[in-house]
Parts: C-alpha cells; sequence; structure tokens
C-alpha cells in the first residue's frame, strides 16, 4: 500500500526515486519538477499549483529526506530470510542514531537485485538527498558489525548497482551491500 502524502518543492531526484519505488507520475517527470506543490494519492503522484487546495489536502506533509524513507512497494515471499534481513539493515541504517554517523544525512534503502538470474537476492544502496550515494569506511565498519550480530546466515559483500532504472546519467552507479 502506497502511503498518501503532499510535499512542497521537491527535486526531480527525489521524484525519481519515489518513481522508482513504484509511484506513477501523472505528468511529465519535468512538469512535477516544476511545480510548487506535490500531492502523492493512492501510489500516484499529481502536481498541485494552488496554495489554498494544497492546504486543504487530508494528508501528511513530507520534507525530501521523509520521501527518501519511503520504501518500495515489493513482493516478497514470507519465507525470504535474505529479504527479512535486508528490511532490518535499512531499518538500522536509517535510524536517528546511524543515519548522520558521516556528519550528514544517509538514507538507505532496499531493491532487488539488478542481475535476475541471482534469486533470493537483495541491495541495500544509500538515496541521500543531497549526496551521490558513496558508503564512507566508518558506514562500513557499522554495517559489518550489524551484518555479524544479525545475519542469520545470510552472506554479503560491498559492491555497486545501477539505481534508478538504468539511466546512462551521473549517479546511477552506486556502491551497495548485496546480501544473498
Amino acid at each position: 500500500m502506497y502511503k498518501n502524502f503532499k510535499a512542497k518543492e521537491v527535486r526531480k531526484s527525489v521524484l525519481e526515486h519515489l518513481i522508482h519505488i513504484g509511484y506513477k507520475p501523472e505528468y511529465e517527470l519535468d512538469f512535477l519538477a516544476d511545480s510548487p506543490y506535490i500531492t502523492a494519492v493512492e501510489g500516484k503522484l499529481w502536481p498541485q499549483s494552488s496554495v489554498s487546495l494544497y492546504r486543504d489536502t487530508n494528508s501528511d506533509e513530507l520534507n525530501e529526506v521523509q520521501m527518501l524513507k519511503l520504501q518500495p512497494q515489493l513482493e516478497v515471499e514470507k519465507a525470504d530470510r535474505v529479504f527479512q534481513v535486508a528490511s532490518k539493515l535499512v531499518k538500522y541504517l536509517n535510524s536517528n542514531k546511524i543515519k548522520n554517523s558521516n556528519n550528514y544525512d544517509q538514507i538507505f534503502t532496499v531493491q532487488k537485485a539488478q542481475n535476475e538470474m541471482i534469486t533470493k537476492k537483495w541491495e541495500v544502496l544509500p538515496v541521500s538527498p543531497n549526496a551521490c550515494g558513496s558508503i564512507s569506511s566508518g558506514k562500513m565498519k557499522i554495517i559489518m558489525d550489524w551484518m555479524d550480530k544479525n545475519s542469520n546466515y545470510v552472506q554479503f559483500n560491498f559492491t555497486y548497482t545501477d539505481y534508478d532504472g538504468s539511466k546512462k546519467k551521473y549517479g546511477t552507479s552506486r556502491p551497495c551491500i548485496a546480501l544473498y
């Protein structure tokens, strides 16, 4: 189920993240990015130019960081232990104690592995609003310590992945934690 929300002045990169996790734009992406307000209703993104209609919308108002924390609507088997570990890792990394341990907010999300030949594999990657998605050595140590304590026999490694539909532009190849 998609979260209904409203937001002010949403950057194109955040809109791309929302589309990547399953929200459907009802207008061109550039038109949405130029709109002063955005509303999300039942998984659809709508531009809003009227201040009074925006204020009257009965939805939570989210900022860009909160929108980046929205997770994809994934179809997952209940017994998928790898996804459960990946979800717990994302929740831990997005906690207030850990997310700004690098002196800037870093938000993580989970996605299916880009290589569909590998089953039961998930990727955890950064989708921060003000960074291209690097993972610092300090954050890597935090991840390794957490995985050592909570892995439940799930294997992991640090690698790179495509994000946002494998677009051929800067910032789509991101470091990630591959769990399998």
